[in-house]
C-alpha cells in the first residue's frame, strides 16, 4: 500500500480477513484506502459498488499457497475493462481462468515472484523519502 501511494496510486482497495490489519492498512492514508474483509461477503461485489460497476485498473493478489481459489479469481473478475493482475502470492494449484472473457475485456494476467534485489532498493529509496506519506495517490 505504501509503495502503490508513493506510486501515485490514487485509490486503493485492500482485503484480508484480519480485521485489525485492515483498520492499520486503512490508517495509513483513510481518504485513498478503503478495506473490505473477506468475511464479510463477495470482494467483486464490493469492488463493483465502489467503483460504479467499472472495476479497477491494477489489482495484485498476494495469497499465499493453501489460499482459497475463489478469492483469486473474485480479484481477478474485480478488474476492469483494459486492466491488469498480478500475483505474487503464489496461489497453489489449478486455477480456473476464462481466458476468451480476459481477451474480450483486454486484460493482462501477470505472474511475478515479488521484485528483483534492485527492484527492492528502488522501492526502499521511495519508501525512505517519504513520499508515501504525503502523495496518498492511485489505484482504483
Amino acid at each position: 500500500v505504501i509503495s502503490a501511494l508513493a506510486l501515485g496510486a490514487s485509490r486503493i482497495f485492500a482485503t484480508g480477513r484480519n480485521r485489525g490489519l485492515l483498520a492499520s492498512v486503512q490508517a495509513i492514508a483513510p481518504g485513498r484506502v478503503a478495506v473490505f474483509s473477506l468475511d464479510d461477503g463477495n470482494f467483486f461485489e464490493w469492488i463493483k459498488t465502489q467503483t460504479s460497476g467499472q472495476g479497477v485498473d491494477v489489482a495484485m493478489d498476494c495469497l499465499g499457497p493453501g489460499a482459497s481459489h475463489i478469492a483469486f479469481t473474485e480479484g481477478l473478475r474485480s478488474v476492469r475493462r483494459g486492466g491488469h493482475f498480478v500475483d505474487v502470492g503464489a496461489v497453489s494449484g489449478d486455477v480456473s481462468i476464462n481466458i476468451g472473457n480476459m481477451m474480450v475485456r483486454n486484460m493482462t494476467l501477470i505472474a511475478s515472484l515479488w521484485f528483483t534485489t534492485e527492484e527492492g532498493r528502488h522501492l526502499a529509496a521511495l519508501a525512505a523519502t517519504g513520499t508515501g506519506a504525503s502523495i496518498c495517490a492511485a489505484a482504483t
